[in-house]
């Protein structure tokens, strides 16, 4: 990998540069967010509850579920295998988890976890932990069982928060909790009313919107503007940093869509240096990252022309590591989705 550092090098010079593949409009559905199913699907989720099943290589819609949530779907996440995937609806106050078969392209419900706004599924993928304002809950997803609860009466509720998992079961929902005694370690510093949090490869570091704290000492090792008030998706080998800013006031049912960025973030997870800021021409509501960690996947939405509350959504392939071919490449990429 080029010596000492090599890999890191490596990383950073492929998440540095993205060039767009093809961008496909939903003019009819306001998309929310999405995920990889594998290299060639996507699965994508809109404000009336809809999952849609995408070919990431023609755009064609492959299935859609029409009665996935009753109101709009505000995130989704999934296994290590890509074969259970989880629908989180804060207006529901309901989370999803599905088992999705690529083979026929079935989608069967596993489990439904009430009274949750936010998922996660644990390192192992055999447990989930679900956020509302009053706590956090620990399922086990072969029984679909309740585990134990994470609740602190003393600590102030905010309007958008998140859990997460370390490499050792200790979790994190605004306070850093022993997943196994639920017993609170630590209730770290709070300079903001935004309170999503993960978790670097480490296992160590805790980022706390844009303060990055040391899980074994609590001090704060240091501060990243860059990270302030965004919603942060690791890739798969967990170095790289994607953030999507999302102040906290853009949450609830009806602003999932403004206070948006017209760009998205990466990050190195060693020094939590910026590595580059991609800009786009739309606001920016998500990113996923494919398997391989090739390709990311963008989904975007434009209000500036919306009528009656109805926006133009749309979601853009971009492939990491590869440079825009020409000054035209800065567009939508529509006319260059066949060039891959």
């Amino acid at each position: 990998y080029g010596g000492f550092q090599g890999k890191r090098m490596h990383n950073r010079y492929i998440y540095s540069r993205f060039r767009p593949i093809r961008t496909w409009k939903e003019d009819s559905r306001n998309l929310t967010c999405a995920l990889f199913l594998d290299a060639s699907h996507i699965m994508a989720a809109t404000t009336g509850g809809q999952l849609l099943q995408y070919d990431a290589l023609t755009g064609d819609i492959v299935d859609e579920w029409s009665d996935s949530h009753s109101n709009a779907i505000a995130s989704m996440g999934s296994t290590r295998d890509c074969r259970t995937f989880l629908t989180c609806s804060p207006e529901d106050a309901e989370c999803k988890v599905w088992r999705h078969f690529p083979e026929t392209s079935e989608l069967n419900l596993c489990d439904l976890y009430p009274s949750i706004q936010n998922a996660v599924f644990s390192n192992a993928n055999d447990t989930l932990l679900g956020t509302s304002m009053l706590g956090a809950v620990l399922y086990n997803i072969e029984t679909g069982k309740k585990m134990r609860s994470f609740s602190d009466h003393m600590s102030q509720p905010y309007p958008r928060t998140n859990s997460a998992f370390s490499m050792d079961d200790q979790l994190y929902d605004g306070i850093l909790w022993d997943a196994r005694s639920a017993r609170i370690i630590h209730k770290f510093d709070k300079f903001t009313n935004y309170s999503w949090g993960h978790f670097a490869k480490n296992g160590v570091d805790v980022i706390i919107n844009s303060e990055v704290w040391d899980a074994r000492t609590f001090k704060l090792l240091r501060s990243c503007p860059a990270l302030a008030q965004s919603e942060i998706v690791l890739d798969r080998s967990g170095d790289t940093i994607f953030a999507v800013l999302r102040p906290w006031h853009a949450f609830g049912p009806r602003k999932l869509f403004y206070n948006l960025s017209k760009s998205f973030r990466t990050l190195d997870t060693y020094d939590y240096e910026l590595v580059t800021t991609v800009n786009s021409e739309r606001m920016v509501q998500g990113v996923c990252i494919s398997p391989c960690n090739e390709f990311v996947g963008v989904v975007e939405v434009d209000h500036s022309n919306h009528v009656s509350g109805m926006l133009e959504s749309s979601w853009r392939i971009m492939q990491a590591g590869r440079k825009r071919e020409s000054e035209f490449d800065e567009s939508d990429g529509e006319d260059d989705g066949d060039d891959r």
